[in-house]
């Protein structure tokens, strides 16, 4: 009370609010160590970025499309190719006989399929990705936008092109070559080969996040397609190979495509002629048995499906963390 009192005697010429200000300061002085210690709080806990990870992904989405369509030339050229080599192959394999020489034309023709849309589609992938990465590093360090939305805003983007450069070449072969005649299985067969890309492509952004230029991931195509490709089960039955690398072809979308198509291929086929055929020479009656000496089962057929799908995301899973530690680490 002695103190308020002094207080208000020394300040009599003050107004009111004046006196109370003094009395609150002197009675609760302020901490201006708090003060400091709650703004660096502040600022530690505001994010670096000026929009969320949403509005990030939808304006990446929006500028990806724009830039493809910028450039129409390459999607023109893309769809070109994709008819050019559709034709090609149909012409090489024009309107297949079911009979005895169709056995191995239409196993061989399946399996160009496969190889075709994989090494097509991860050549393609690796040089979108790898030219765009020295870009993505810039912005992502100047905190532009966080890694996911990019990574999921390129993927998106890409995707319906493949989609579609894919379906053009498969529906132009499938038709020429007298593959089944059946819509079921003409879309069964699409859809399949439709998830072979994607699973390729699953593995060509590995190979770009991996790699420091275009130069190196398409150095490393090889070596990793190569046993992939081998194990797929044209080039070598399933019953033969050595053991201890057999397991190399149940991370091989080759195989697992392979089976499935070969499958849809076959499992209707009742009968197939076997006249002027050499004595000495097999013959296979129907479907069935062309399966059986492939050592293919058509129990396989689902689990076949759902493994590519299976490999396609394992490879974008790891992929993505591939290049979220990049991201974060790179000098």
């Amino acid at each position: 009370m002695a103190e308020i009192i002094s207080l208000h005697s020394s300040n009599s010429q003050d107004d009111n609010d004046n006196f109370f200000l003094q009395l609150f300061n002197r009675c609760c002085p302020v901490d201006k160590q708090n003060d400091v210690n709650d703004v660096d709080i502040q600022h530690k806990t505001k994010s670096r970025y000026k929009t969320s990870g949403f509005i990030q992904f939808r304006w990446l989405i929006w500028r990806n499309f724009v830039n493809l369509f910028k450039n129409p030339f390459e999607i023109r050229l893309r769809i070109i190719l994709a008819i050019f080599v559709g034709v090609l192959i149909g012409l090489l394999y024009i309107r297949l006989k079911y009979d005895q020489t169709a056995v191995q034309n239409m196993n061989a023709l399946v399996f160009l399929i496969i190889i075709n849309t994989s090494f097509s589609n991860i050549f393609a992938v690796t040089q979108s990705y790898t030219r765009e990465y020295p870009i993505f590093y810039k912005e992502h360090d100047d905190a532009v936008y966080r890694m996911p939305p990019y990574y999921f805003a390129k993927f998106i983007t890409e995707i319906p092109l493949i989609a579609l450069t894919t379906l053009i070449q498969v529906t132009l072969t499938y038709w020429m070559a007298n593959l089944y005649a059946s819509a079921k299985r003409f879309f069964i067969f699409a859809g399949i080969i439709t998830l072979t890309s994607f699973a390729s492509v699953g593995l060509g952004s590995l190979l770009s996040v991996i790699s420091n230029t275009p130069e190196q991931a398409q150095a490393l195509q090889i070596p990793i397609l190569l046993p992939l490709m081998v194990f797929g089960g044209f080039f070598l039955n399933n019953q033969s190979g050595q053991k201890w690398l057999t397991w190399m072809k149940y991370i091989s979308w080759f195989y697992y495509s392979n089976e499935a198509l070969i499958i849809n291929q076959w499992a209707d086929v009742h009968s197939l002629p076997c006249e002027g055929l050499e004595p000495e020479l097999p013959c296979y009656h129907n479907g069935d048995e062309i399966l059986q000496l492939l050592d293919f089962d058509k129990s396989h057929f689902g689990r076949d499906i759902g493994l590519i799908v299976v490999l396609w995301f394992a490879l974008c899973f790891i992929s993505f963390f591939v290049l979220l530690y990049k991201s974060k680490f790179h000098k």
